[in-house]
């Protein structure tokens, strides 16, 4: 089985469905009472002050070196020079699942954060 997975796993036609349900993996992230992103660290911190674990001992401490470097943009530089719109969307189609899996992490993040800080979100 490893070997056909190893397999599959070069192939332009897999998916992480293959292996994983989609939908179990977005019900496991809405079960979370914690997750940030990346990309918006400061609203990840907030989020994570609110969790029950930083309630109950009253003490919250976001690492300062999980804070994101902004000048360090290698990969996307990286990326725009030398990929082309052929390997983008190549990377689009393998990626699919992941894509949909972020795109409603985000999402989830950002009902969390409005909840979180009392305003209206659309």
């Amino acid at each position: 089985m490893l070997s056909s997975l190893t397999n599959n796993c070069l192939s332009s036609t897999f998916t992480y469905s293959n292996l994983i349900d989609l939908e179990s993996a977005k019900k496991n992230l809405e079960s979370m009472e914690f997750f940030g992103l990346t990309e918006y660290l400061h609203l990840s911190q907030r989020l994570f002050e609110q969790t029950s674990y930083c309630k109950l001992f009253n003490k919250c401490s976001f690492q300062s070196y999980l804070e994101q470097d902004l000048s360090n943009n290698q990969t996307y530089e990286y990326s725009q020079r030398n990929l082309t719109q052929f390997h983008f969307d190549q990377i689009k189609q393998i990626n699919s699942d992941d894509i949909e899996l972020y795109e409603y992490a985000r999402k989830l993040f950002f009902q969390r954060t409005c909840q979180i800080l009392g305003i209206a979100c659309r």
